[in-house]
């Protein structure tokens, strides 16, 4: 396996598991709930993924002699995608409702599916 299929399996694999953990952030704060330790655990591994996606990206770019026609704005959706769900959880962890916590994380998962998606367009 190559690391561009390395590359696009972890999109894949991005998008899945942050559409999911959007709607589970979505589903909670519809019923009024907090953000359970298992979302928080799936945050993590989702985070964790992003990162994993960006250093194969990364070594592509500067390592290998792969080329894109838009580089530098593919690069700069996934520093994005990277850097929004740590930043969205240092924001919204301070809001004093859980509601607008849950909701507020539904949101960011969703900006992230769409950056995803268009990093992939730009690519």
């Amino acid at each position: 396996m190559t690391p561009l299929e390395i590359h696009e399996g972890l999109s894949r694999a991005c998008l899945i598991l942050t559409a999911v953990t959007g709607l589970w952030a979505l589903w909670s704060g519809v019923r009024n709930q907090a953000l359970s330790g298992s979302w928080m655990g799936t945050a993590l591994v989702c985070e964790l993924l992003l990162l994993a996606q960006a250093l194969v990206g990364g070594w592509l770019w500067f390592l290998t002699d792969w080329y894109l026609p838009r580089s530098h704005l593919h690069a700069l959706y996934g520093i994005v995608v990277v850097i929004s769900l740590p930043a969205a959880w240092g924001w919204l962890s301070r809001q004093p409702e859980e509601r607008a916590r849950s909701l507020g994380m539904a949101g960011v998962c969703v900006f992230i599916v769409f950056a995803l998606l268009r990093a992939i367009q730009v690519a």
